[in-house]
């Protein structure tokens, strides 16, 4: 992508208004006010981005600026600042605005396409309608600050309206809104209804890697919410200030991706920086259920983060980290301590949640997103009981709301397990429900990487293992800290042939998380199965729990490795709780693409016992 240079730094909105002496007190008297459309907007993570590369950033924000100068002026609006990364227009007509915004969004997508991952450049967009002073130029007053409180609210690639923009355009714009609440927002002294665009950018994008963070689904309950405070600088110098802080912006950013979880903005979580906090009241002033809280000690060229994750109300410590890594490459240690942090807390929250559902009162009358989080519970079971039992939480959850992903992602989930146990009287019409609600899940909510995910399994389990890749890159690009996603793409791999991509995916799972459920494990077992390293796959596949597939994997590793007699009472186990399985019947349904694979993971089941 062709880069220019920075345009000169416009007025800053804040500067004072030049005024002689000599000048009459009454001068302000003169100032003028007006109706006007503001739409504000400021660069995620820019922080980052100048201190990974300042010329790169600056020439990319440049193009970007060209971008905004060029699109707002089509829709008769004019930019009156730009500060920094902000970017600050006025328009006539909030409708124009809206569509200058969505056009906006488009196309840093389609231009982010031509870069790097590390150096894509993501907007955050404010729109407000409201009465401001005219000095000159320049515009001031609180119109403009609920245009900037707007703005940090919205996500990476979103667009984020007061309710009298939305008023306005309602009917006259062919997009989704979603209205996401009242607000409270710094030094507004109400609260400020707020609704969500589902952006162009959001919905059209077909490149997994360029597709953005939309703003997260709508449920009916209040979603687990946490801040990320600003992390200590311990050490004392101030130039280390600069890591500390990108830190947890980058944090911030990235639970976003994880759209049933409220992150408060970092503009509101920051305004703690430097202050001693109690954990209770910073969960009652922003509104939050857990904290995640951290410190940052440099020492000659090695640095230690620490990172805990608390529950406000009770001051209860949930999950606590360390990490220690050389600082030869700063922000390398930046972005790998993040991921792996954000891989460890989504399991962590999630636990906390169903401890929450299950000690509660309303297991009555449960709500669309506690309901899913039950179902879960019962799914992860893996019994045609459970199973059962979990559709009807997800139905439920469904008709509660009929805008939820997660639980038409989790409901296809249900009918693809009993697909592959064979637990219904029609496997096929199983796998026939779950491409129908895996459809109905992108279709809700196209930014839900679980949408993907499901859509991904539903598609390989129909045999098209190529756009089943498609799928779950995809999943991978909208949130690419979500550790099953990897597994997942690892397994397909297998199926492929691709036993070494397979392999490298699922190092980079284990990498991020020290989490390794039973279904993880006979994944990882699977692979080095495949690789032929039968004494490393059993070491791993003895552990497992409750897994059928896992415990053939086992017979079949134990068979392998010449352990005859231990292949041969596991089979038996297998085979008492399956006594219709037959090689011949199984390989039908085995996803392995090349012919030497099929073969030798046939030779390792008659090896061990199981009947042809």
């Amino acid at each position: 992508m062709d880069q220019t240079v920075n345009q000169p730094l416009k007025q800053p909105l804040n500067q004072p208004l030049n005024q002689p002496l000599n000048q009459p007190v009454d001068q302000k008297l003169q100032i003028k006010r007006k109706l006007a459309t503001i739409l504000a907007a400021d660069v995620v993570g820019y922080s980052r981005l100048m201190g990974e590369d300042e010329e790169a950033t600056a020439g990319t924000l440049g193009v970007y600026r060209g971008v905004f100068d060029r699109l707002v002026a089509a829709h008769d609006g004019r930019i009156f600042n730009t500060a920094g990364d902000s970017i600050v227009a006025e328009f006539s007509s909030p409708v124009e605005a809206v569509r200058c915004a969505d056009k906006i969004q488009v196309e840093v997508l389609a231009r982010n396409g031509d870069l790097p991952p590390e150096r894509r450049m993501q907007f955050r967009i404010g729109v407000h309608l409201g009465d401001v002073l005219v000095d000159g130029d320049n515009l001031l007053g609180d119109g403009i600050n609920v245009a900037a409180r707007l703005e940090s609210l919205a996500a990476p690639g979103g667009i984020a309206l007061s309710a009298a923009v939305h008023q306005h355009v309602e009917g006259k714009f062919a997009g989704k809104f979603r209205f996401e609440g009242e607000k409270t927002v710094k030094n507004i002294a109400k609260p400020v209804p707020v609704y969500t665009l589902i952006t162009a950018a959001a919905e059209g994008s077909e490149e997994p890697e360029a597709v953005p963070v939309a703003p997260r689904e709508r449920v009916p309950t209040q979603l687990p919410s946490i801040a990320v405070l600003p992390f200590e600088n311990m050490g004392g110098d101030p130039e280390q200030d600069y890591f500390a802080d990108g830190l947890a912006e980058d944090l911030i950013t990235e639970l976003s991706r994880f759209q049933e979880l409220r992150v408060v903005a970092r503009n509101s979580s920051f305004t703690y920086k430097g202050k001693a906090t109690n954990m209770r009241q910073v969960g009652e002033e922003l509104g939050v259920r857990y904290v995640l809280e951290g410190s940052v000690r440099k020492a000659g060229n090695r640095v230690r983060i620490t990172a805990q994750l608390i529950e406000a109300a009770s001051d209860k410590h949930l999950w606590a980290e360390r990490y220690d890594r050389d600082m030869d490459d700063l922000f390398a240690v930046q972005d790998e301590v993040t991921q792996r942090i954000v891989a460890m807390l989504a399991p962590t929250l999630e636990e906390s949640e169903r401890k929450r559902v299950r000690n509660s009162e309303r297991s009555e009358n449960l709500q669309a997103y506690d309901a899913v989080l039950s179902a879960r519970e019962k799914w992860a079971k893996l019994n045609e009981v459970d199973n059962v039992e979990a559709r009807r939480l997800y139905e439920q959850a469904i008709e509660l709301d009929p805008d939820y992903a997660r639980a038409y992602s989790g409901l296809a989930w249900t009918y693809l397990i009993e697909k592959f146990e064979n637990w219904g009287d029609a496997p096929e019409k199983a796998l026939d429900k779950a491409q129908e609600y895996a459809a109905k899940a992108v279709k809700v909510n196209p930014a839900s990487h679980s949408a993907w995910l499901i859509q991904g399994n539903v598609q390989r389990a129909r045999g098209d293992a190529k756009q089943s890749i498609v799928s779950m890159n995809r999943a991978i690009a909208l949130n690419p800290n979500d550790i099953d996603t990897y597994m997942f793409l690892a397994d397909v791999k297998l199926g492929q042939g691709e036993i070494a991509e397979a392999l490298k995916l699922i190092e980079r799972a284990r990498g991020l998380s020290t989490r390794n459920t039973n279904w993880h494990k006979a994944v990882y077992g699977s692979a080095l199965y495949a690789d032929k390293r039968y004494d490393e796959a059993l070491e791993i596949l003895q552990d497992v729990e409750g897994l059928s597939f896992a415990q053939r994997l086992l017979a079949m590793s134990y068979a392998q490795a010449g352990q005859t007699q231990k292949a041969e009472a596991t089979a038996k186990l297998f085979l008492a709780r399956y006594p219709d399985f037959t090689i011949s019947m199984h390989m039908k349904s085995k996803n392995l693409e090349r012919e030497e694979d099929r073969a030798h993971y046939a030779e390792g089941m008659e090896k061990a016992g199981f009947p042809a």
